[in-house]
């Protein structure tokens, strides 16, 4: 009885690591913007246009996009000529 308490209090660690680290690699708007060095609404219009696709929605409805993904665009759109 007591390894599985111990079992579920390790499950559960890892568990809020994992929620934690991901929601450390999602980027709001602004911070997407910032890293792009565009305007917000342009961002916002990169992912309704699916050039840039949201990972997951804030607590506001508004989108958050993987940080790898982020830095992916950015290199691409600089290889064809800008953002």
């Amino acid at each position: 009885m007591r390894k599985l308490a111990k079992d579920a209090v390790y499950a559960l660690i890892v568990f809020s690591i994992r929620i934690e680290e991901r929601l450390m690699s999602l980027m709001t708007v602004a911070e997407v913007a910032e890293f792009l060095g565009v305007q917000e609404g342009r961002v916002e219009r990169l992912e309704r246009e699916s050039l840039l696709m949201s990972k997951d929605k804030d607590d506001a409805g508004k989108p958050l996009f993987d940080k790898t993904a982020v830095e992916k665009y950015k290199e691409f759109a600089e290889r064809i000529g800008g953002i």
